[in-house]
């Protein structure tokens, strides 16, 4: 991983498997090439908690409206969120990848009673994955939904999202599993919006201290080996 000021837009991603590229523009949001940077319409529960997703993101070293995307699709910010497969809470976390990242046993019920907790090793387990993939917004959107950026579909799916990343399967009406999700540009349509709700788009001020100007990423300084976001902290 680049250490250092990187001025943006970021380099174009993929996902290794084939597909779409993505980068990060120079306004905070995410760009799919010849598609554009499209949002889509955030889901309203977020917003109520926009304090705990700018501190814990800034905490963890990650843009906020990243974060805001994620939660956005992962549970539409209902704090009472639990799926089929046990992921509970705000960031739709199991209790074994909590606990990896809380260092101690953390129970489904604790990341549901606690949304200051469930935000908190969200946002910790999303900026390893930014580490782990080199702040690829495609792999790490697939990842925090698959656990990592793997080729293909899972054998249930009846064909694989324009990444060729291994995501959920829709469910479709009649109660049958269909294609895989395009888990990454739903992310990016809510990261988008999220970037206006913050502020973070078309700018916001950075911090009054020297520093990188608005529009740079700083690689590898955060604690968790991640990406700091240099529009400053947003409060």
């Amino acid at each position: 991983m680049p250490v250092g000021a990187i001025t943006m837009p970021s380099p174009w991603f993929d996902s290794g498997c084939g597909g779409a590229r993505a980068r990060w523009t120079g306004e905070g949001l995410i760009e799919i090439e010849n598609e554009g940077a499209k949002s889509r319409t955030l889901p309203e529960g977020v917003k109520k908690w926009r304090d705990l997703i700018i501190d814990k993101s800034n905490k963890h070293g990650l843009p906020p409206q990243f974060s805001a995307g994620v939660m956005g699709l992962e549970s539409r910010g209902d704090q009472n969120a639990k799926s089929p497969a046990n992921a509970c809470g705000l960031m739709q976390l199991l209790p074994s990848t909590a606990s990896s990242q809380a260092g101690h046993t953390v129970t489904c019920d604790e990341l549901l009673s606690d949304p200051e907790l469930n935000i908190d090793l969200g946002c910790k387990f999303l900026a390893e994955l930014m580490t782990k993939y080199g702040n690829n917004p495609i792999k790490v959107s697939a990842a925090y939904n698959a656990g990592s950026a793997k080729c293909g579909k899972s054998g249930k799916c009846t064909a694989p999202n324009r990444w060729n990343l291994l995501t959920d399967c829709v469910k479709l009406p009649n109660g049958e599993w269909g294609a895989s999700v395009d888990y990454p540009g739903i992310v990016f349509g809510y990261t988008n919006a999220a970037a206006v709700w913050l502020g973070a788009h078309p700018g916001v001020a950075v911090s009054s201290s020297s520093g990188p100007s608005l529009g740079t990423l700083l690689f590898g300084t955060a604690a968790a080996g991640g990406l700091l976001w240099a529009f400053g902290a947003f409060k």
